[in-house]
């Protein structure tokens, strides 16, 4: 009878065992599928990322034969993170870049002269913003294009949200301030504001 027991004893044991032996390995398997998982779901983000600096670099360095390769880099990056961080469509900030950088020239180090107006960089930004833009810390600043399309996208975004998310308001107001925008609600626009917007294809 005891032997009976002690065999019994020893089976319930043995059971018990490979039961949470089988558990642990659950557990286990499903901690590294989850973690082979997250790794391919940030090596696909990563690589989208790339893809998308790739495709905005070839544009910048289209316009911008000069300058070299590393510094384009560095602006199309400045231009992805742009959008994510102020949700604007990269397609909107290059418009805004492009236009606002034709008639000044992009320095193979990424400078910018000043403009006429006294704007600076190739978003041409006025000194003013470098004390509220926390990607600058003094208006010299703006004078690098990849500080300077980060400031030019924190612009924006002011106006974006100062004219609920009215991207036609938002650019006049980038190109001409709040006279250019008031201008052009009485219905008697800038002839500056009338060319910029249809530089920017509106």
């Amino acid at each position: 009878m005891k032997t009976r027991a002690s065999a019994l004893f020893f089976l319930f044991i043995s059971i018990t065992i490979n039961f949470w032996l089988l558990v642990v390995n659950e557990k286990t398997t499903s901690k590294a599928n989850a973690a082979i998982a997250a790794q391919r779901t940030m090596a696909d983000i990563l690589e989208a990322e790339e893809h998308q600096i790739n495709s905005v670099y070839k544009t910048i360095k289209t316009k911008n034969k000069h300058i070299p390769n590393d510094v384009v880099y560095d602006m199309a990056k400045a231009v992805i993170d742009s959008s994510i961080k102020y949700n604007i469509g990269i397609d909107w900030l290059l418009r805004i870049y492009h236009v606002e950088s034709r008639t000044v020239h992009i320095a193979p180090n990424g400078t910018v002269v000043l403009s006429l107006a006294g704007a600076k960089g190739v978003a041409q930004v006025m000194p003013f913003w470098a004390k509220s833009c926390p990607h600058a810390n003094k208006a010299s600043d703006l004078n690098y294009a990849t500080i300077n399309i980060k400031c030019g996208a924190f612009v924006l975004r002011h106006y974006l949200n100062k004219y609920n998310d009215n991207i036609v308001l938002a650019l006049v107001a980038y190109n001409g301030g709040i006279r250019g925008v008031n201008a052009y609600k009485r219905g008697r626009p800038y002839q500056e504001t009338q060319l910029y917007l249809k530089g920017m294809r509106i």
